[in-house]
């Protein structure tokens, strides 16, 4: 038994080397192309077309680059070869060339954002008050060329905060996934325009087709926005969608390629069509509130593919069915978020609330309500290394639909357990970690071997019980709590990590690896 999870281990190390592989080249294709090229005369070629009639001086950088949330700068910005990341204001344009912009809830633009050969990233929040344009670096070498959005297959090693399911945030553009219920799935979106200085009204949503399951999905929504910029807005969306509950544990793409490389599929599907209807508004530049009233009908759906890379003669574990029928009723969405950045945050709180209070509907068992509390804090505790606790309360009333149920172990939850291998109508989950760079804050290992990565010490403890909201404090005590501890290796930048992790709550020694293209939390 031990040689065949040796062998077996082996296996996984080869398929996770491939799959870094794939992924590097998928996202770095474009930036590797236009390396071959002189970047600054790409630059300069760039600053003439959209900046020749700017007043402003230019600023230009290297590599990456982060505007601070208190800082404005009255400057163009031209960054080469790096990423924008903006938590304050640029009182100008800004071009990126080979690199992507990404602009958090308190950034803003007041002139136009360009992307060579990149992304313009936007959380909910962030203003642009100029034009966004995407870009390939070949405009500037083929004057033919014309400037347009690019069509673009986005990797998830972002993950989306805030409101997050799994077919509502869309990128501009075509999109691919990978699952065992729908096969290769592809999709033509609209993404949400978070700029109304010109339109009152937003259209937005997507369409398209699991080649497995032969079926179509679409989104399609409307929103109007009041008062000034990300303040108040109403929208309404009907949807036939393929959704997930599991938003805890990995994103769309990051399971995308785990399915297709691994023959792991983590998330767990079912059917949702409806109609929603909702009203949020922006608090500041650190809080959202959001009321949605959706009338949803919930199916079960099984497994259509079997496809994958690597993996032999391994089969997809099966989608459980769940518990099926229609659901009238009130959400409650209220976000507290005052972290420093979105893509590497060493600082501040992320507190989330979601709640559900679901009516009875004629025919149908699905009469409850849900809480979840997910509380994050980011400590740096010096230039190098930072102390990051999550902790996340769930509880429920009623009888909760399967899909509804919480879930933990393995893959995000608990590292040290197998994967959803507790479940309960109630939850507790902690995660506590300790990063640090070795190669700044200790002597003795040689720095060839340090230099490149961050280590991360991490206990996690948790457990799903059956106990109502009333009830909850009184069932959650010591003796059902679950726990583990851990090592990770991350690079710089976070997106790729692996846990080696070891149960502490039972005499199990067994260690239990996860890859992820994501920090946890």
């Amino acid at each position: 038994m031990r040689k065949y999870e040796i062998q077996r281990g082996l296996y996984r190390v080869i398929a996770l080397l491939f799959m870094n592989l794939f992924i590097l080249i998928a996202i770095n294709s474009g930036s590797g192309i236009a390396q071959n090229r002189n970047l600054d005369e790409i630059r300069r070629s760039a600053e003439k077309r959209f900046l020749s009639d700017s007043d402003k001086k230019t600023e230009r950088h290297n590599g990456n680059y982060f505007v601070e949330k208190d800082e404005r700068i009255n400057a163009d910005i031209v960054i080469t070869d790096g990423d924008l990341e903006i938590d304050g204001e640029i009182n100008g344009s800004v071009i990126v060339v080979v690199g992507d912009i990404i602009i958090n809830r308190s950034g803003v633009i007041r002139g136009d954002a360009i992307a060579v050969s990149g992304d313009i990233i936007r959380r909910s929040g962030a203003i642009i008050f100029g034009d966004e344009i995407q870009i390939s670096w070949r405009s500037f070498v083929d004057r033919s060329a014309r400037t347009s959005r690019r069509w673009t297959v986005q990797a998830d090693s972002r993950r989306q905060f805030g409101i997050d399911h799994f077919a509502d945030d869309f990128d501009e553009g075509f999109d691919l996934r990978y699952n065992r219920v729908e096969g290769l799935f592809m999709s033509l979106d609209i993404s949400k325009r978070e700029s109304f200085n010109r339109k009152f009204f937003n259209l937005y949503g997507n369409m398209g087709y699991g080649f497995k399951s032969e079926q179509w999905r679409y989104t399609i929504g409307l929103e109007r926005r009041f008062l000034d910029e990300n303040s108040l807005t109403i929208g309404v969306k009907g949807y036939d969608i393929t959704d997930t509950d599991d938003k805890l544990i990995i994103g769309i793409h990051e399971n995308s390629l785990a399915a297709v490389f691994l023959k792991e599929d983590f998330l767990d599907y079912h059917n949702r069509k409806g109609i929603t209807g909702y009203i949020s508004r922006q608090l500041s530049n650190t809080g959202l509130v959001r009321l949605e009233y959706t009338a949803d009908n919930f199916s079960s759906m099984q497994n259509a593919a079997n496809w994958t890379i690597f993996g032999g003669d391994k089969i997809f574990r099966n989608n459980p069915a769940i518990t099926n029928g229609e659901r009238k009723g009130f959400s409650l969405l209220g976000i507290i978020d005052t972290r420093n950045r979105f893509s590497i945050t060493d600082k501040g709180w992320w507190i989330q609330y979601e709640g559900e209070y679901m009516e009875p509907v004629k025919g149908s068992v699905l009469d409850y309500d849900r809480h979840i509390l997910d509380i994050r804090r980011y400590q740096p505790l010096s230039r190098f290394e930072n102390l990051n606790l999550r902790v996340i309360f769930g509880s429920s009333r009623g009888v909760l639909p399967i899909q509804r149920r919480f879930y933990l172990g393995g893959i995000g939850t608990l590292r040290g357990m197998k994967y959803k291998q507790f479940s309960g109508s109630s939850m507790f989950l902690a995660n506590i970690e300790y990063l640090f760079d070795p190669d700044k804050i200790l002597s003795g290992p040689p720095s060839w071997f340090v230099e490149d990565f961050k280590v991360a010490l991490f206990f996690d403890a948790g457990a799903a019980f059956e106990a109502t909201t009333s009830s909850y404090f009184d069932n959650l005590n010591s003796g059902i709590i679950k726990h583990n501890v851990g090592v990770g290796i991350t690079t710089h930048d976070e997106d790729l990590r692996l846990d080696f992790a070891w149960r502490t709550d039972t005499g199990d020694k067994d260690m239990r690896v996860t890859f992820r293209l994501n920090r946890t939390f």
